[in-house]
C-alpha cells in the first residue's frame, strides 16, 4: 500500500513483518512485528491514518500512521 500524503510504502512479510518504506525508495525501512505467520493483505483508511494487515495465522492488526514530528 502506497501512501500519497505521508509519501510512505507499506510491505507486508513471508514472517509476518510490516516494513515501512519512505517514497521515494532508498534501502532504509522500519518493520513493525504484527504477526506469527505470512501477510495476506494490506489496506489503508481513506483518510491514511490506519494501515490495516491480515495474515495466515487469522489474526488482523491495525497501525495508526503518524509522521515523526507528531511524536
Amino acid at each position: 500500500s502506497l501512501s500519497t500524503y505521508a509519501k510512505l510504502l507499506f510491505a507486508g512479510t513471508d514472517k509476518g513483518t510490516i516494513r515501512c518504506y519512505k517514497y521515494p525508495l532508498t534501502e532504509e525501512y522500519t518493520e513493525y512485528l504484527a504477526h506469527s505467520k505470512a501477510v495476506t493483505r494490506l489496506i489503508l483508511s481513506y483518510d491514511e491514518q490506519i494501515l490495516y494487515s491480515s495474515a495466515e495465522d487469522g489474526s488482523v492488526f491495525l497501525l495508526e500512521i503518524r509522521s515523526k514530528e507528531s511524536k
